[in-house]
């Protein structure tokens, strides 16, 4: 290919976002967590679905069906997210989704969200995502 003097277009991915389909008649409110169901679409429900990250803004396929829109999510970042119990011997340790605007220290059938990078009180922690458990199966 020769060399050029023109603008070219460029394409940027910010590696710290992500995109997929939102399921059939779900809606992702935003500064929720959200999940990645079997079929690769993002939905609000938890237990035994993938995390994919912090949606923003919010993605409203209420009355479509799945992969009529995608929502746009934080795979990695600091959040503040709402729990019970929380101490500060809780520091560095991970956490799980319980719902998509709950977080506990049980793994049980729970999706790793990411680890305790602050306690703020016994209901409320700063999580620092993890990419790793971020990125579907």
């Amino acid at each position: 290919m020769a060399a050029t003097t023109e603008d070219q277009p460029i394409t940027r991915s910010d590696a710290n976002k992500g995109f997929a389909p939102v399921g059939a008649a779900k809606t992702l409110p935003h500064g929720t967590m959200c999940f990645a169901d079997s079929s690769g679409n993002a939905v609000p429900e938890a237990g035994g679905n993938q995390f994919l990250g912090v949606v923003e803004p919010r993605a409203d396929n209420s009355g479509g069906a799945a992969g009529d829109i995608d929502v746009e999510y934080n795979r990695t970042g600091q959040f503040q997210l709402t729990g019970a119990g929380f101490a500060a011997a809780d520091l560095g340790k991970a956490v799980y989704a319980t719902d998509n605007n709950t977080v506990s220290k049980t793994a049980a059938d729970n999706s790793r969200v990411g680890t305790i990078s602050e306690v703020i009180s016994a209901t409320q922690v700063m999580v620092d995502l993890d990419p790793q458990y971020s990125v579907p199966a």
